[in-house]
């Protein structure tokens, strides 16, 4: 999930239809551009999920689209307020973040690691393994600040 957010509505223009190119020309300011778009990606998760803690919401039922534009709206309106009103700003933004709700939930599911294949070092995948859910948010641990 986080891989297609990335490629499709982080890193690329016009909701996935242009592809981004990288602008750097070494392999290291490419790799710059790559972890600016890895620290990005972090800092709207943990806006979403303190969006979601602040509001008593599920964060995974937030929209990771959703909140891309809210923040990027109010991005340019931000930099011209002064820095008094951010306070009160930072509630409105956590709080148009939380009202991107998805909307359908996501559907709880996990698959053991098998292939179909003889020669692997996994197990085969049998017909009783197709559709096999696990109840994921027992089995998250979350670390955040304390």
């Amino acid at each position: 999930m986080a891989i297609d957010e990335l490629k499709t509505h982080l890193a690329s223009v016009l909701h996935g239809s242009i592809h981004t190119v990288f602008r750097g020309k070494s392999p290291p300011m490419v790799l710059q551009e790559v972890y600016g778009l890895l620290a990005a990606y972090n800092l709207i998760r943990a806006t979403m999920a303190e969006a979601a803690e602040v509001h008593g919401l599920d964060p995974l039922n937030l929209s990771f689209v959703g909140s891309l534009e809210v923040l990027r709206s109010s991005a340019p309106y931000l930099l011209v307020r002064p820095v008094e009103d951010w306070p009160e700003l930072r509630v409105q933004l956590l709080r148009d973040i939380a009202a991107c709700h998805l909307r359908e939930p996501r559907r709880p599911k996990c698959y053991p690691r098998k292939v179909k294949r003889k020669m692997s070092n996994f197990q085969i995948k049998r017909p009783e393994d197709v559709g096999f859910t696990c109840h994921f948010k027992e089995e998250i641990v979350l670390y955040g600040p304390s």
